[in-house]
């Protein structure tokens, strides 16, 4: 298993939840060590045989590729966050959550990869005038 964006918060808690969980998984973190990576969060699985971690750019599509080559499942946690940084400076957030995420797309489909999940936040609703988004907002 693949899993991007993996030094971040809700990242690694998916590679401690599926190392400590799953017996038949091995699990290659890619990140690129960005704003909200965070090697700690994962830092006592570098002696676990069942992980691994990979620095790596989702944007720069040879790497994906790469990286794919066996995958049967793939979890992309790697985005940019926060609206406000967006609205400052956007570039990253095009990297990231846009050519990143079709980059995986991409070369899932070429490697013929089971399975794909996309992570998203809340944050992809917008703004709402009170109370809380669920997936049936519109």
């Amino acid at each position: 298993m693949i899993v991007t964006g993996g030094l971040g918060f809700i990242g690694s808690n998916f590679i401690h939840h599926m190392i400590h969980s799953r017996r038949d998984f091995r699990i290659t973190n890619v990140d690129f060590k960005g704003f909200g990576s965070n090697p700690a969060n994962v830092g006592e699985l570098k002696r676990n045989n069942r992980y691994r971690f990979v620095e790596g750019d989702i944007a720069d599509y040879t790497f994906v590729r790469k990286i794919l080559k066996n995958a049967r499942i793939v979890v992309n946690f790697a985005a940019e966050t926060h609206v406000d940084r967006s609205i400052a400076n956007p570039a990253p957030f095009f990297e990231s959550n846009t050519k990143g995420a079709f980059n995986l797309l991409r070369a899932a489909y070429e490697r013929n990869v089971d399975k794909l999940v996309h992570i998203s936040t809340d944050e992809i609703y917008g703004a709402i005038d009170s109370g809380s988004f669920d997936e049936r907002s519109q």
